[in-house]
């Protein structure tokens, strides 16, 4: 059975996105997969590396990242916009 499983992804891993979206359909339509319902305990928080922390700084320095527009001027924004 696992030899079965190896050549199961094996095949999988060489498939492009749209033939992995087929089999991914079939499998929901003919087998029972619970969905399992992904929650915030289940992420895994990590370390920033240095391109992380290096976007952090460049959101710090910008400006345009921090100007605070309220509800009221983005509701008048939008509604000049469709105008």
């Amino acid at each position: 059975m696992v030899s079965i499983k190896a050549q199961i992804l094996q095949a999988v891993e060489q498939m492009d996105d749209d033939i992995i979206f087929s089999v991914w359909d079939m499998l929901v339509r003919h087998f029972d997969i619970p969905n399992k319902k992904i929650t915030w305990n289940d992420i895994v928080e990590v370390e920033p590396d240095e391109i992380d922390l290096g976007m952090i700084e460049e959101i710090k320095s910008d400006s345009d990242c921090h100007i605070y527009v309220s509800r009221d001027e983005l509701v008048a924004r939008r509604k000049a916009r469709k105008c």
